[in-house]
């Protein structure tokens, strides 16, 4: 058996996990180990062995036969841009295609929208094992998909709708960063207000008079800032818990904005 690696042979003997043979991860190695009662023993002799292969970017597990658009769950082709899609609410962890893939030596990959819209959405990578969203997420929201080129013009512009050229894709890609940073911004300026109304610091501007009433609100009743609000586009793109526990670690922290 030789080492993939280097090229170097390894000295005969056992490649395997004791702990961990049903995630198919190799532990432990070497000359004279025996394997645990009850393990498969594989004759690899000759042969070759490496690491489980990543996908750096495919819709497997989002789409089942592209020519069928009943089958296809990777591309929403209804607005140039939008971020605020996620690729686990369409990813479908019984599809035929996985195991196929498996076979090939693919473990994992990054699942990603399709290529129609110029900011198609977020992509997550993912294991090739496993029966539902959480038990195959390894992280979520891994990237922001955008695609400079063809697809977006080929789908909008039939539609006399940006972008039609490739100075269209720009200016979109340019519109939405700035849009977020300014969104960004708000929220930035938000917390800070917050912070100094929770210190006692400086208060917020004196609220509305009451409707009807004409009247300041009375002495000792300000209200804290209200967060900014956006169009759900923009404000998905501000870190957010689902309701997966894991899909929620993976979103949160800086890394969930998107910035130029």
């Amino acid at each position: 058996m030789t080492r993939a690696s280097s090229g170097k042979p390894w000295k005969p003997g056992v490649v395997g996990s004791a702990a961990s043979l049903t995630m198919r991860v190799m532990t432990v190695f070497g000359a004279g180990l025996k394997p645990p009662q009850g393990a498969t023993v594989i004759d690899a002799k000759g042969g070759w062995v490496f690491p489980g292969f990543i996908e750096a970017q495919t819709q497997l597990g989002l789409t089942e036969i592209s020519q069928v658009d009943a089958m296809r769950d990777d591309d929403e082709g209804t607005d140039p841009v939008t971020p605020q899609l996620d690729v686990m609410d369409s990813y479908y962890t019984e599809s035929d295609l996985i195991p196929v893939a498996r076979m090939t030596g693919l473990t994992s990959a990054f699942a990603a929208p399709g290529e129609g819209n110029v900011i198609g959405g977020r992509g997550a990578v993912v294991r090739l094992a496993g029966l539902t969203p959480d038990a195959v997420l390894i992280r979520g929201a891994a990237a922001l998909t955008i695609n400079l080129g063809e697809p977006p013009k080929a789908r909008y512009g039939p539609r006399n709708q940006s972008p039609q050229t490739r100075m269209g894709v720009a200016a979109v890609v340019r519109e939405a960063f700035t849009k977020a940073r300014d969104y960004k911004a708000k929220w930035d300026e938000y917390e800070r207000k917050k912070q100094e109304f929770e210190r006692g610091g400086t208060k917020p501007a004196a609220q509305a008079p009451a409707s009807g009433k004409g009247k300041d609100a009375p002495a000792g009743k300000e209200k804290p800032p209200e967060p900014p609000s956006a169009p759900i586009a923009i404000s998905r793109w501000k870190p957010s818990c689902p309701p997966s526990p894991a899909r929620c670690r993976s979103l949160s922290g800086p890394t969930g904005w998107m910035t130029s």
